[in-house]
């Protein structure tokens, strides 16, 4: 620099503009649905339950999204499991997987 702040001008004019554009004019990215999130899940790791749900996906009420999945026509398998909670007792939980 020279010292006069704007007045500085890049010598490849080009080269400014395109990092410019790359910097500062990136096209919006939408995010995901809490649906494609599930979906892409499901994919991935064969299988859901509420509370990979809550801790992977930030998703708290993964049985209403099921639903509205299921209603938008996404095969989608259920099943209730049996697992120990936190004081060693046996309590059931819904899991979910893609249909065949």
């Amino acid at each position: 620099m020279n010292g006069k702040g704007s007045k500085q001008r890049p010598t490849n004019k080009s080269k400014f503009d395109a990092n410019y554009d790359a910097i500062f004019n990136k096209p919006e990215e939408k995010p995901m649905t809490q649906h494609e999130r599930i979906h892409n899940y499901l994919q991935e790791n064969k299988f859901i339950t509420g509370r990979e749900a809550l801790l992977d996906l930030g998703i708290y009420r993964l049985s209403a999204r099921i639903s509205e999945m299921m209603q938008d026509g996404i095969d989608i398998k259920k099943k209730r499991i049996t697992v120990k909670n936190r004081f060693n007792e046996s309590c059931s939980i819904m899991q979910y997987s893609l249909g065949e």
